[in-house]
């Protein structure tokens, strides 16, 4: 945590010339909505998700969830599988994972976005995951639902209401 700023602020001129032997101190950008990067999908599972926090880190991104599609439940745990460790320890040279926002299937089947067409049946087509196995949820820390499909259980993550029918007034 940052408790003081001290020193005297630089003009351009100064702060480029001092660029090449200064050491910076930037924050990082923190994406909570990651599917992927470097030409890698989440979805991929093996080293998908090393390459994904390689590229992201090059590009100034310094921690990130991995934000799952709908799919049934193998393809997800296949997913979360390789992600386990690298949420525990990051790899050097690589954008932290903080863990999994899991995107469906608990959305609206009328908005489904770029969700895939097994979205709209979610909850009959074998891609309702059961989120009380210790093996998924120790890692979700985002659960994304629609508030008129209320499936999840919330103690360990927080829920984003998304993909809804729901009009504001």
């Amino acid at each position: 945590r940052i408790t003081a700023l001290e020193g005297q602020a630089l003009s351009l001129a100064e702060a480029e010339a001092l660029a090449p032997t200064t050491p910076w101190l930037l924050p990082g950008f923190v994406d909570l909505h990651c599917h992927g990067g470097g030409g890698h999908d989440v979805m991929d599972g093996g080293e998908a998700a090393a390459h994904i926090a390689r590229t992201h880190v090059r590009h100034g991104t310094t921690a990130l969830l991995a934000t799952t599609m709908t799919a049934p439940l193998p393809e997800i745990q296949a997913a979360f599988a390789p992600l386990g460790e690298q949420i525990a320890q990051r790899r050097p040279g690589s954008a932290r994972w903080l863990g999994v926002h899991l995107e469906g299937p608990y959305i609206n089947p009328e908005r489904v976005g770029a969700q895939p067409d097994c979205a709209q049946a979610a909850l009959s087509c074998g891609a309702q995951p059961s989120v009380s196995r210790a093996s998924l949820r120790q890692y979700v820390r985002l659960f994304a639902e629609a508030p008129q499909i209320t499936q999840l259980s919330t103690r360990s993550a927080s829920v984003a209401r998304t993909h809804s029918r729901t009009r504001s007034s």
